[in-house]
């Protein structure tokens, strides 16, 4: 090849690269970007004291299609934005990071907006946040494309295919428990909705409303018990017997789970009982739905594993297993 050849190829190949990256960061500032929905995972902590709070204009227009949109100045990028969907709290919360109130201008959410009752935009230091109150219990889809903030919100189980609610106690043990079951689950596509990390003070109808609200395939609480027999140790679970779909039974998801769990922490099971005088949740639970008890602290020994992190998680793993069992029947292929 002789060097003019060579010359013209190199100065070719240059002007491609040049061409294709060029390319490459238009499209990536125009095309359509879904934002991840960091539902249930954001804890919502502003950055200072908020300052320009005022109310968001609702602007009906366009089909009722479930999406509504928000703009946003010039410049904002996927990462700038958060969407919190607080779906327990019937809120969701937009976060664009880098602006101020001045840039949203009338703050209009324009669309399909009848799935909202209202809103308001505040600002913080180092952006602003849009707070909007929901009608009902929605999940949604965001997406971000030529300056457009398009939200899509929707049913739980027309967006997911596994849907759970998590309940707990409260205790520093089952809360943890909790959060790591959530966590492990939500890595499996199985949509978690954990009641403990509601913002707000909710009783047992509260939480069940939540539970029915979204048409979870099951409710499952967890709680550590005492008993005055200081040598009463394992495990037992408790389902509604009076509540029955073809699809599954509280009695078959008590079973998988408790039997998983004795497995997992080699422990003793009792016999899962049906029962809903001495539960409110499963007497008011329109689903599938168990109460595990997952150890006795008034037992000296079980007592020292729970409060052991190695032996919480197997904890965690038993009920994954059992859970795994449930989404594995043919019922929900």
């Amino acid at each position: 090849m002789s060097k003019s050849l060579a010359r013209k190829s190199l100065i070719w190949s240059i002007m491609l690269t040049v061409v294709l990256m060029g390319a490459m960061l238009y499209y990536s500032s125009q095309k359509m970007v879904v934002i991840a929905n960091s539902a249930l995972q954001y804890t919502g902590e502003e950055d200072g004291e908020p300052t320009n709070v005022r109310p968001i204009n609702l602007v009906p227009s366009g089909y009722e299609n479930g999406n509504f949109t928000l703009k946003v100045p010039e410049g904002v990028k996927a990462e700038d934005v958060i969407v919190d969907n607080k779906i327990t709290d019937r809120e969701i919360w937009i976060y664009v990071d880098r602006t101020v109130s001045g840039d949203f201008g009338e703050a209009n959410i324009e669309g399909d907006v009848s799935s909202v009752l209202s809103g308001y935009l505040q600002e913080v230091r180092g952006g602003v946040w849009f707070k909007l109150q929901m009608k009902g219990l929605y999940e949604c889809l965001s997406t971000l494309e030529n300056g457009s903030l398009t939200v899509t919100v929707g049913r739980p189980k027309d967006m997911h295919d596994k849907v759970l609610v998590l309940d707990g106690a409260g205790d520093a043990i089952t809360s943890d428990i909790l959060a790591k079951l959530e966590e492990k689950l939500e890595a499996d596509d199985i949509r978690v909705y954990n009641l403990l990390k509601t913002n707000k003070s909710l009783n047992v109808s509260g939480k069940l409303g939540i539970a029915n609200g979204v048409d979870a395939d099951f409710y499952i609480k967890l709680q550590t018990d005492t008993d005055l027999n200081q040598d009463y140790y394992g495990v037992d679970a408790y389902y509604n017997e009076e509540f029955f779909t073809p699809k599954l039974d509280g009695a078959r998801l008590a079973d998988a789970i408790e039997r998983n769990l004795v497995m997992s922490v080699y422990t003793t099971g009792h016999k899962p009982l049906g029962m809903t005088e001495d539960y409110s949740e499963l007497s008011m639970a329109k689903i599938p739905a168990v109460i595990m008890t997952v150890g006795y602290t008034s037992n000296p020994e079980e007592s020292l594993l729970l409060n052991k992190e190695s032996y919480r998680n197997r904890v965690v793993d038993g009920i994954y297993n059992g859970i795994c069992e449930i989404y594995a029947g043919e019922e929900f292929e």
